[in-house]
């Protein structure tokens, strides 16, 4: 195994961070970059076997993912004994050792709760999905950030896969996923896996609704004192009744998976929208305790939300914060450097898209306009231009199909509006844009002018 000061291929290893049956976990310095890095070992002996296979799949997971709060994996290597993986060092701690310290105050838990489901949407429209999300897999950084790590299971969407002819990374990706095994942790698990079903996006939004539940009700839903009896918990009972938990932590641990939300971007949305706490994160005695209190606020409480719900009533937009969107541009529609299929999409849709913007009704910004501003910064491109919002995001191509990210900005706020992904055929380079961008403006309009 590997040893301190030991020279591997470009790396100095430092300092063992972990070991398991399957190998160790170093802190490094890439000396080429001269950054600190960790690099997960497999040892060699283990080579072609199941958790080699894992490696290989959770670095091509997760190095088609870039999002703040998913790790970035650098490369794989082999050395002499082992084959590893080169990828973010992360000064912190799992959120397992920061739950077993005690009660999360409220801001914490939704703050690190709207970054895990942010970074697992990402992974959602990328076709990618985690099936061993659990507190153990989620890093939280000295400063706050959260990072997903850990894709060794991860499986991709058939939609998402490239095909087979051309790259083998599809067929990687999906290896270990028939039906009746038993794939992730057992107390994580969705009602579908722990039957050893085919999992879902769905399926990760169970364990990320688990993970939920502890954040804010400070215990696990389904835990049991033997595994049978945790999985039996996690197919047919429902969690304890929770004061600190609203509709959708109770959404994301249905039972059938088409009540849940269909996807994490879905759940992101919704913490986002209406947050995640019904009250503070005190524990259940000190509340019992505080309840005439409590009623007493809650009175108060309820006046102020029928006010607020009548200027609400009587805004011009609910989705725009503020004035009504009537001018919009489009920009930075983007696409991966070495995605060379996607470059007749980049070409049609940014001007199919004005079309139908127009048609509908808004005021478009020229395309001549969009180019001589920079596009680095939607908000300030959206003032620059005068517009009341702008229409951002990015195509990828997989095999015969490609996936369009768009996501529409408020200029006055910088918030986003609405955000959605679409998947298309692109067979047809000439028709298949124009569907597109029809597609989207009409979800757009629905979900702004609703």
């Amino acid at each position: 195994m590997p040893q301190h000061d030991q020279q591997i291929g470009n790396y100095t290893l430092l300092e063992k961070l972990g070991a398991g049956g399957i190998g160790e976990v170093w802190k490094a310095r890439d000396r080429r970059l001269n950054r600190v890095v960790a690099l997960k070992f497999i040892l060699k002996e283990r080579d072609g076997s199941s958790t080699t296979r894992d490696l290989l799949r959770e670095a091509r997971a997760a190095s088609a993912l870039n999002h703040p709060n998913i790790i970035t994996v650098f490369e794989v290597g082999d050395s002499q004994d082992s084959t590893f993986l080169a990828m973010e060092y992360v000064q912190g701690e799992t959120l397992k050792t920061r739950m077993s310290r005690g009660p999360f105050a409220i801001e914490e838990a939704r703050d690190i709760a709207r970054q895990v489901a942010d970074g697992l949407a990402a992974a959602h429209r990328e076709g990618i999905l985690h099936r061993d999300l659990k507190p153990e897999n989620i890093m939280i950084r000295a400063d706050g950030i959260v990072k997903i790590v850990d894709f060794g299971l991860a499986k991709t969407m058939p939609w998402a896969q490239p095909d087979a002819a051309e790259n083998d990374i599809g067929a990687t990706l999906s290896a270990g996923t028939q039906t009746g095994q038993l794939l992730g942790t057992y107390t994580y698990m969705s009602p579908e896996q722990a039957r050893g079903q085919e999992v879902t996006p769905a399926s990760d939004v169970f364990s990320l609704g688990i993970i939920l539940y502890e954040l804010f009700c400070g215990a696990h839903p389904f835990r049991q004192a033997t595994v049978l009896d945790t999985l039996n918990a996690i197919i047919t009972k429902e969690p304890p009744p929770c004061a600190t938990a609203t509709e959708t932590v109770s959404r994301a641990l249905r039972k059938n998976a088409a009540e849940r939300f269909a996807s994490a971007g879905e759940l992101s949305a919704a913490l986002k929208l209406t947050g995640t706490m019904a009250t503070g994160s005190d524990p259940p005695a000190t509340r019992k305790a505080r309840w005439p209190i409590a009623a007493v606020l809650a009175g108060v409480l309820a006046i102020a939300l029928l006010a607020a719900g009548a200027v609400w009533y009587l805004r011009p937009s609910p989705n725009t914060s503020g004035p009504p969107i009537r001018s919009i541009a489009v920009i930075s529609l983007r696409a991966p450097n070495d995605d060379a299929r996607a470059s007749p999409v980049l070409e049609g849709l940014p001007e199919e898209l004005s079309s139908a913007l127009a048609q509908n009704g808004f005021q478009v910004a020229s395309m001549s306009a969009v180019k001589r501003v920079s596009e680095d910064d939607p908000k300030s491109a959206g003032a620059q231009l005068g517009v009341d919002a702008v229409l951002a995001g990015n195509v990828r191509s997989y095999g015969s199909k490609y996936k369009v990210y768009a996501e529409l900005i408020n200029t006055r706020t910088g918030f986003q509006v609405w955000s959605e992904t679409f998947t298309a055929d692109a067979e047809d380079a000439v028709a298949g844009p124009k569907k597109t961008a029809g597609e989207i403006v009409a979800h757009l309009v629905a979900a702004v002018k609703r």
